[in-house]
């Protein structure tokens, strides 16, 4: 579904930290920690592992709590 106004991305957010051409990490709230099931069974045989990080989303996502990244630069000025 595309976002209900033009230009609300990840990639235009001012949370949004670009790590690669096509995706980033969202830095709107703490880092959360994956859920057992997101574990390889490899890693996880005999231990519950838990793996903190931030979201990773790609440039063209959106939700509903957009932040500017133009206006927090102006902001800065």
């Amino acid at each position: 579904m595309p976002a209900p106004v033009a230009g609300i991305s990840c990639a235009n957010c001012a949370y949004y930290d670009q790590k690669e051409d096509t995706y980033g990490e969202c830095r709107r709230y703490a880092p959360h920690p994956n859920s057992p099931s997101y574990v390889p069974k490899a890693e996880a045989v005999g231990q519950i592992k838990f793996d903190v990080h931030w979201p990773k989303v790609y440039g063209s996502n959106w939700c509903g709590q957009f932040a500017s990244r133009q206006k927090a630069q102006q902001g800065d000025q």
